[in-house]
């Protein structure tokens, strides 16, 4: 049965209390433990980035600094508190909403001084006072008669700056209100138990409402943002304390009942890691709730999907709880939380501070698995930014020592500035109103056309801070006009006053509409933004939008084979694929019959955003779980051309890289109302125009739905044209073709010009709000489809503008980059004309691009190079000629295991037979036996590092015992059972399903079953029958028998198949190795080990075979063939060479790597892997005489059970690693890596790492008609890095030249050794003799 859920991370994480020295005392009231009115106080105490604050409801303040016990750093009292709320960015300071209608804003910047405050007038009494996360100065304030969003910076009485937000006619209140992490959304939980979620920005009513008929009404609910769930908090109708997890859509994914306790839960978030702390007031447990993603899983109901962990208190906690800033963990003690806690204890009132700790069993390394990026408090935006459509966050900053110095000190001149314009102020003016709080300098500035010139300078770009990573794009909406949208570069001549180009004009020879020409500018881009993507947060999502005809889709597919030739797999999803079913379009249409825009499928609306936000989230988490992901199809001939949802899907297994969704209008985001209004109005909306506003309104609303994917998505590449009336024209070109091709069937001109209309107010609205995007890479495109300019954004400070121009050869040239500074290099943009030569040698790498997947490789440190312009298409690498260096040295052969397990907690294991192996892998799966009834094998996703879950194991039932099995690299599993049947289920995701069931008359013990290595869907099983060895091929589909080879021997111990797929090698009960072509029936036959025991046999290249098994005495030993050419003929299979490896009974396993010529030798219950140098040079070519040498061997600390190597092509060759394995014992899997200590690791070790063999099969028709097997070679040189057989000669110091006279011989230098010795030891007698004689009694110690 395979596992429901993914079992918490953080389940057994501890907590304990630090020491009382470190408790915070000073100004504090005794906690009050009673429940106490029903109100809509958030918490007692709130912590910012440098302070702890703590506000009683009477109106009583104190600010501490973190650490300092004793000293508080400020303490003063305004009038009674309804609500308040402390910022977590910087200047973003202390809101306290007062009972009397009176808001007061303290700026902490100010202190060790008196903080200066701001007082405002509200219309009623403060309940509930939010602030914005990412924009300091917002915040959503509800009073008594009303609520809204205010603007805190504005030194007039605040103001509601959008309408009211309307509840849905509760006139009651609200009783708690949370901002998502992006700031983007609203929800609310009002006094009746109705759920809201608002995007405020585009519309005062709700988005979504959900009334929660449990909840029991007048009682205080909680509510919180946790990632992107929401944590609700409340009393059920028992009058239970409770708790609900929600996601976005408002379903309730998980809930607990906890206990009768009368104070409200309050909560506590930490986004970054998905926990939420729950306790209210009295408790004496604080509740760790982990909100993972397999809690909002579709299908997950209530009372599932949340992880629970209870911290006990030894006091019970006073009003609220609150999270220290991050950068405060002790992250080298895998401390991920420390919670600021009010109470009470013998010595009075404090506030204590529980550390929560993760065990790990080693605390050497950052353990970045603990510790994901976090927000920083640096604001990007200010509030009229926020308003305008913008949703710049904060950015995401490491929490890893080593790589944080360069975000502090950032934050240390930011604070400098910031202190220093708060003691100006403060200088000036001496009332309390005269201050407010300050703006903070955004990272990101309105562009508007006719100003670009005078904000920008030429510059070469900024080198990227090491521990600062780009938060992930966000939806925003842009409130510009298109008059304030960029212009294309052709109007930025000299001759029309704008800035000289960037790059002069592209000569002829380069043909800028070209595919390859295009993929040369968008492969760095994507290449780069992959550098920096956290690949913990799944694969990175790239949005690649183009209007009709522009060429989106062909550069689509060609931009997937060019990352496929870097090593990078992308996946693919079309935005016409995500329309709604035909009922829903129809229903659409109904919906708004006055809106002619939406009486058919293509603009925003007509797409189902559910089944978009399940497929995304599905290819979110496609690594985590190794699953397959079935993306939808809309089938456009359906229903006389109107299109349906077809039934069929496009599969989609991890791993996955880079997911793409392209699409006409896919990144377009919406405009808010005033925004929306100019542009119905603009003179050059003429088709926009020619619709009603509300038409426009309505298709602004849905693109609002559909703009919420935004959120997942890193980056995006926009084809845009200089004129949109392009359109008509390449619609009209595919057109003519198409009928062309299909005799004549097609639109005419006019039926063509009449759909791109509908299409048209949509580009011309909402075309340019591409540009809002924080990354993206944007081509200016002309009628030709040519290639005008481009231009790249990057976000942070690891934004580095990518060069595109000819000048772009690593220099600081001005002509060739053009940076746009904005708010100090926060964001880095480069404008270039078409190159004359695009090529890897003249390309500068970005610097941000540090760790780019490429073949044969786990890390890299270099980008790929792009795709050259006029680059011919990849092919396969040729098959390897003369090898450089073959000799070179295997002897310092070492290997090292992690001291952390890769998968800890197995369940109890089977242990099969003595020659059977436990362990096998896939691409994206783990196999091996486990105990219980019906012969069990479970598979556990790579991905999936960690414990394991013994509660629910994901196996498979053969239903009997098991026999042997083995695994493909499609992830088909076959099992077979003592009962002579072979049972194969393809483990692709979670679910299996029913098996094929493979059944052969006459079949009485099978003893061996594998895939065949180079014919598709074909099964080899080896049985002993009647007395004989018998070895048949199934058709794994279908479960056809398609031949049998039958041996005259007394049974089979085990059988290998040669590299070619054309010979196998049988290991039989009579002594003897049998080489068999079961296509001919042709045998070679020669003798085996002495002892009649079992033995392994591994092929040594094609043509001779290695056996492990034992001599009398049971001594193991090695054992050399070399197999006869012609198997038709009497010729025997000899030994060539042999050697003893030592005294054991444990059989061993051969596993031999052709590249290396290495033997790994391994046995169970045993914990060395040996290791043997093995040259077999092919037959009759006179490279010298087989040979079997010892290599230095591996030990480990557990006896292993098993053992497994993966493919060559996951060995990290820039740290020379030769293997890659993985170690089965009783309770872990454990990773080795072999490797050769190089001296210039820098260039890729050409000899070490030859081309190797790739996996390419036949069909089982072709393979029985004896069609031969083409090779298929691979290259693991990553791109970009030079092979050592190229690289230049370092000079080599000549020898001193010593005399023979004075070089002593080995004998001499001992004779002289223990000449040494003998005066030495002369010379301690002598001394000895010198010493007076003591007669008589020795005189006594005084000193003993």
């Amino acid at each position: 049965m395979a596992p429901r859920f993914t079992p918490p991370k953080f389940r057994n994480a501890t907590a304990s209390l630090v020491p009382r020295e470190e408790w915070y005392r000073t100004h504090l009231d005794a906690p009050t433990m009673s429940a106490g009115a029903a109100t809509s106080f958030s918490s007692g105490v709130k912590t910012t980035r440098a302070h702890v604050v703590v506000v009683d409801a009477s109106g009583g303040i104190s600010v501490r600094a973190y650490g300092s016990a004793s000293d508080v750093v400020w303490a003063g009292r305004v009038g009674p508190v309804g609500d308040w709320d402390a910022s977590a960015l910087e200047g973003g300071g202390v809101v306290l909403g007062g009972t009397d209608g009176t808001l007061t804003v303290l700026d902490l910047d100010a202190l060790p001084a008196a903080p200066v405050h701001t007082t405002h007038k509200l219309d009623a009494s403060a309940q509930l006072v939010v602030l914005h996360p990412t924009t300091p100065g917002l915040a959503f304030i509800a009073t008594s008669a009303s609520w809204g969003i205010y603007d805190l910076t504005s030194t007039s009485p605040a103001s509601v700056l959008v309408p009211a937000l309307s509840l849905e006619g509760d006139t009651r209140g609200i009783w708690s209100a949370s901002w998502s992490p992006d700031g983007s959304r609203l929800s609310t939980i009002s006094r009746s138990g109705v759920l809201s979620t608002y995007s405020p920005r585009i519309s005062p009513a709700p988005t979504a409402t959900r009334s929660l008929p449990p909840v029991l009404p007048l009682k205080p609910c909680r509510l919180t943002y946790v990632a992107d769930a929401l944590v609700l908090t409340a009393f059920s109708r028992a009058r239970s304390r409770e708790y609900h997890v929600l996601s976005p859509d408002l379903a309730t994914r998980a809930s607990s009942t906890l206990d009768a306790a009368q104070a409200p839960l309050g909560i506590v978030p930490d986004h970054a890691r998905r926990i939420a702390y729950l306790a209210g007031r009295g408790d004496m447990t604080i509740r760790q709730i982990e909100v993972g993603p397999s809690a909002l899983a579709s299908g997950a109901g209530p009372g599932v999907g949340a992880g629970e962990t209870a911290h006990a208190l030894p006091f019970p906690l006073g009003e609220g709880l609150a999270l220290e800033w991050p950068g405060r963990l002790d992250v080298m003690r895998a401390q991920i939380a420390r919670l600021v806690l009010p109470l009470a204890d013998k010595d009075g009132a404090a506030l204590a501070v529980l550390s929560v700790q993760v065990p790990r069993r080693q605390l050497i390394d950052f353990h970045e698995d603990l510790f994901p990026d976090v927000r920083a408090t640096i604001p990007e935006q200010t509030p009229a930014q926020w308003l305008a459509g913008h949703d710049a966050a904060p950015r995401l900053v490491s929490l890893d020592p080593a790589r944080r110095g360069a975000w502090e000190a950032e934050l240390e001149k930011y604070d400098a500035a910031r202190k220093a314009g708060a003691r100006k102020a403060s200088a000036g003016q001496q009332s309390d109103t005269a201050a407010h709080l300050p703006t903070a300098t955004p990272a990101v500035q309105p562009e508007r056309s006719d100003d670009r010139a005078a904000d920008t300078h030429t510059a070469s770009a900024p080198e990227p801070a090491p521990d600062v990573r780009p938060a992930p794009a966000e939806t925003q909406l842009a409130e510009v006009s298109l008059a304030e949208s960029p212009t294309v570069s052709p109007a930025e001549s000299p001759a029309a006053g704008g800035k000289p180009p960037a790059e002069p004009p592209a000569p002829a020879s380069v043909d800028t509409s070209s595919t390859p020409y295009k993929l040369s500018l968008i492969v760095p881009f994507v290449l780069a933004r992959l550098a920096a993507h956290d690949t913990a947060r799944g694969p990175l999502f790239l949005g690649l939008q183009g209007p009709q005809g522009s060429g989106k889709t062909t550069v689509c597919r060609a931009l997937v084979g060019a990352l496929a030739d870097r090593g990078v797999r992308a996946a693919v999803l079309s935005q016409d694929d995500l329309y709604r079913t035909h009922a829903g379009l129809r229903a659409v249409a109904a919906k708004h019959p006055d809106n002619a825009l939406l009486a058919g499928r293509g603009p925003p609306g007509t797409h189902d955003v559910d089944l978009a936000r399940r497929v995304l989230g599905q290819l979110e988490r496609v690594n985590a779980g190794g699953s397959t992901v079935h993306l939808p199809v809309f089938d456009k001939s359906q229903h006389n051309g109107e299109g349906d949802r077809s039934a069929s899907t496009v599969p989609v297994t991890a791993p996955v890289d880079v997911v793409v969704l392209e699409g006409w209008s896919f990144g377009f985001r919406p405009l808010g109302p005033a925004a929306l209004a100019a542009a119905h109005a603009d003179p050059s909306t003429a088709a926009a125009r020619a619709h009603s506003s509300q038409s426009l309104a309505e298709l602004n609303a849905y693109l609002a739905e559909f703009a919420d994917l935004y959120t997942s998505f890193d980056a995006l590449v926009s084809l845009q044209p200089d004129d949109y009336a392009h359109v008509y024209a390449w619609r009209a070109q595919a057109e003519h073709e198409m009928r062309a091709n299909n005799g004549g069937r097609g639109m005419t001109d006019d039926q063509v010009a009449a759909f791109v209309d509908r299409y048209m107010p949509v580009y011309e609205v909402w075309g340019r709000t591409v540009d809002s995007w924080r990354n993206r890479l944007v081509l200016r495109i002309g009628g030709e489809r040519q290639v005008l300019s481009s231009e790249v954004v990057l976000s942070g400070s690891d934004g580095h503008a990518v060069g595109n121009g000819p000048n772009a050869s690593g220099t600081d040239s001005a002509d060739a980059t053009e940076a746009t500074d904005e708010a100090d290099g926060e964001t880095a943009r480069t404008t270039a004309q078409p190159a004359t030569a695009l090529t890897a040698e003249s390309r500068p790498m970005p610097a941000a691009a540090t760790a780019v997947a490429v073949p044969g490789t786990t890390t890299s440190t270099q980008l790929p190079a792009a795709v050259p312009a006029t680059a011919p298409a990849p092919s396969a690498p040729a098959a390897p000629t003369a090898r450089f260096n073959p000799t070179w040295s295997r002897k310092f052969l070492a290997a090292s295991s992690p001291l952390i397990p890769s998968y800890d907690q197995l369940p109890a294991l089977s242990s099969l037979h003595p020659d059977s192996q436990l362990l096998k892998m896939s691409p994206t799966h783990l196999f091996f036996p486990i105990a219980g009834p019906g012969g069990r094998v479970m598979y556990h996703a790579r991905a999936a590092r960690g414990r394991l879950d013994t509660a629910e194991p994901a196996f498979v039932s053969a239903g009997v015992e098991i026999a042997a099995f083995d695994v493909d690299e499609h992830g088909r599993l076959a099992v077979a059972g003592e009962d002579g049947v072979v049972r194969v289920w393809t483990i692709a995701d979670s679910h299996p399903g029913q098996p094929v069931v493979i059944a052969a008359k006459g079949v009485e013990k099978i003893v061996d079953v594998a895939w065949h290595a180079t014919v598709n869907d074909l099964l080899v099983v080896a049985s002993n029958d009647a007395g004989k060895g018998v070895l048949r091929f199934f058709h794994a589909k279908g479960g056809d028998e398609v031949k049998r080879v039958e041996f005259d021997v007394s049974g089979i111990h085990t059988f290998a198949v040669s590299p070619n797929g054309e010979r196998i090698a049988v290991a039989s009960k009579d002594r003897a190795v049998l080489v068999v072509d079961p296509r001919t029936g042709g045998v070679a036959r020669g003798p085996a080990h002495d002892s009649p025991r079992s033995f392994q046999l591994a092929w040594v290249g094609d043509a001779h075979v290695v056996s492990l098994g034992f001599a009398r005495g049971s001594q193991r030993r090695i054992q050399l063939y070399s197999v006869p050419a012609d198997l038709a003929s009497e010729a025997e299979v000899q030994v060539v060479a042999a050697q003893t490896i030592d005294t054991s009974p444990s059989v061993l396993f051969p596993v031999y790597d052709p590249d290396t010529a290495i033997l790994y030798v391994w046995g169970k219950g045993e914990r060395d892997v040996s290791a043997y140098e093995v040259h077999a040079p092919p037959p009759g070519q006179g490279h010298g005489e087989p040979t079997i040498a010892k290599l230095p061997a591996y030990t480990a600390a557990r006896p292993q059970l098993g053992l497994c190597f993966a493919p060559k092509t996951e060995c990290n060759v820039r740290k020379v690693e030769v293997a890659r394995a993985l170690r089965l014992t009783a309770k872990t899997v454990e990773e080795v890596t072999f490797a050769v200590p190089r001296h210039r690791i820098e260039y890729f070790q050409d000899d070490v790492y030859p081309l190797t063999r790739g996996r390419k099969v036949v069909s089982i028709d072709a393979w029985r008609a004896g069609k031969p097997v083409e090779r298929e070679w691979v290259d693991l040189r990553p791109d970009g890095m030079a092979p050592l057989s190229e690289a230049p000669k370092t000079a080599v110091a000549k020898p001193k030249f010593v005399s023979a006279q004075t070089v002593l011989s080995e004998a001499e230098k001992k004779r002289q050794e223990m000449d040494a010795l003998f005066e030495k030891a002369k010379a301690d007698e002598s001394s000895d003799e010198d010493e007076p004689t003591v007669k008589g009694l020795p005189p006594p110690d005084d000193d003993w």
